[in-house]
């Protein structure tokens, strides 16, 4: 029983250095890499850079992996958005509408109206 109490406190010793190395690794981090530091803040990039390290990965290479998904997520943010289809989630008609039977009146009414929801929308 003394045996296991030991081994216990021990494996809690030895995980609280482990933690203390990689909050320390983690700030040496933000303090080289400024990207890091604002992305991280309140450890949200942590669990990705713990994969990378659990993977076999150097602290430079979890940097330069985690920089190259950065860089790929902004290229993606970054690329024109598809444009809109008029009447897509905003202007619907009451009733069924068949535009051939509608008059010229209420054919621009209907424009109108699906021009204000599109504008609406944004």
């Amino acid at each position: 029983m003394m045996r296991d109490i030991m081994l216990h406190q021990n494996s809690e010793q030895q995980q609280a250095q482990e933690d203390k190395e990689l909050d320390n690794l983690y700030n040496r981090m933000a303090q080289e890499n400024p990207m890091f530091r604002e992305l991280n803040k309140g450890g949200a990039a942590e669990p990705y850079m713990n994969s990378m390290f659990q993977a076999g990965y150097n602290e430079q290479q979890a940097m330069q992996a985690f920089s190259q998904f950065v860089d790929s997520v902004n290229s993606y943010n970054n690329r024109p958005k598809p444009p809109q289809i008029m009447g897509a989630g905003g202007f619907m008609p009451d009733q069924r509408v068949r535009p051939r039977d509608l008059s010229e009146a209420q054919t621009k009414d209907m424009m109108v109206q699906m021009l204000r929801a599109a504008n609406h929308q944004d």
